[in-house]
């Protein structure tokens, strides 16, 4: 996204729409970032959970992961309703006019189902990791068993799944 936003025609916003619109796309680059950070992390902490003999420092692993991806989970949430709260109050603004025009590819064709908004799906995934780690969590301290955990565990894939054809139903609804 750009952070000089003009609509191309000679006509540009004024000076408090062009700050709400700076830091709505540094924000929404903000959460991109952390999250391809966060995937690394998250692989290194299941690394190192796994390369673990030892059931305590296992256990301080994956809380660690676990507080972690419900932090970020939390903020991705948070960012992308700032974000879009921010675009639409913006609504009438020349610049987000054409930015809505330009990304139109969205809601056409194949395309008006196939994508879907990376923050979304962000969200979705961290929700799915935040799980794992309970998961892990559950079944160190024994908490419950292997076959609740595989249950539990499809259960929440399919609920995210939902989701993504759910939320994908009302984009198309609304975009009739």
């Amino acid at each position: 996204m750009s952070s000089n936003p003009s609509a191309g025609d000679g006509s540009s916003i004024n000076n408090t729409e062009e700050k709400l619109w700076e830091w709505a796309s540094k924000q929404d680059d903000v959460s991109v970032n952390q999250f391809a950070t966060s995937i690394i992390g998250i692989g290194a902490l299941f690394f190192a959970y796994g390369q673990l003999h030892t059931s305590h420092t296992k256990l301080l692993i994956a809380l660690i992961g676990l507080g972690g991806s419900v932090t970020l989970w939390l903020n991705i949430y948070g960012s992308r309703k700032e974000y879009y709260l921010i675009k639409k109050s913006l609504a009438n603004n020349p610049f987000i006019i054409k930015f809505n025009e330009l990304q139109r590819w969205r809601r056409k064709d194949v395309d008006k189902f196939l994508y879907h908004p990376v923050s979304r799906l962000m969200t979705y995934f961290m929700g799915l990791v935040s799980w794992a780690w309970i998961a892990i969590i559950l079944r160190s301290l024994d908490l419950v068993s292997f076959q609740v955990i595989i249950i539990v565990s499809s259960d929440c894939l399919i609920l995210a799944l939902l989701l993504v054809i759910i939320r994908k139903y009302r984009d198309v609804a609304e975009n009739r």
